[in-house]
């Protein structure tokens, strides 16, 4: 929609410009991605995708739902009429929802979601996962556009997007309020068993222990109290 705005609303027509409809949906986008960081953090994120997944597919399924009336004889003026305003509310609901969650929260939980030792290389693996589908939605658009119709290609839009609600609804854990130590112990010990790394292990990982949690993460990794443990006891004493 982002890509192809202009062109979408001058195939639904409408009451307003085109070009003001593309600016006014741009304005929103700005709007919604500065009020994101407030929402993740008051609500949470799974609950801000959720609701940002649901806006999204509402809005395009009553898009698909507009150019399907305009498409039959039988309501086309009534469509021209009295639903004009359709396609500009129901292109900004949606990019509302998708700066507002699901266009910035997923690059955030990507870094609270994976360990520290495969974090780089899982957030480049995300990127480029995210750019290669962005491609193939671009590439496939007038495609659907030609097969589908415009109403059938945002009624596959709208399901995707409500897919993706039910998906952050079952699958996606709550990261709010929870420190980047905590969240890995419980997700690795979820995902390996109770042999999980220790809360000092874990923040030498992340880079944020002290001398006393490296001391305790040597002696949790060795099994036993060596000498090197008792100097780095004596270290954080005189600390």
């Amino acid at each position: 929609i982002q890509s192809f705005c202009l062109d979408l609303f001058k195939t639904a027509g409408g009451a307003v410009d085109p070009q003001v409809s593309a600016i006014t949906v741009g304005c929103v986008q700005l709007i919604a991605l500065l009020i994101s960081g407030y929402a993740m953090d008051k609500w949470g994120r799974k609950k801000v995708i959720i609701f940002s997944a649901v806006l999204m597919g509402t809005a395009e399924i009553s898009l698909g739902k507009y150019h399907f009336l305009k498409s039959q004889k039988d309501y086309q003026e009534f469509v021209e009429n009295t639903l004009s305003w359709v396609p500009l509310t129901s292109v900004v609901l949606s990019m509302m929802g998708f700066s507002l969650g699901v266009g910035a929260i997923p690059f955030v939980m990507v870094g609270e979601l994976t360990p520290a030792h495969i974090k780089s290389h899982a957030t480049g693996l995300f990127n480029s996962f995210s750019q290669l589908t962005n491609f193939a939605i671009l590439q496939t658009y007038y495609v659907f556009i030609e097969h589908l119709h415009p109403y059938g290609t945002f009624w596959l839009y709208g399901s995707v997007c409500f897919t993706m609600a039910l998906f952050a609804w079952f699958l996606i854990p709550e990261t709010k309020g929870e420190h980047l130590v905590d969240l890995e112990r419980r997700l690795t010990r979820s995902a390996i068993g109770p042999d999980s790394p220790s809360p000092e292990q874990l923040k030498v990982e992340l880079g944020v222990a002290s001398t006393k949690d490296k001391c305790a993460a040597t002696s949790a990794s060795s099994g036993c109290v060596s000498m090197v443990d008792f100097r780095c006891l004596e270290e954080t004493n005189g600390d």
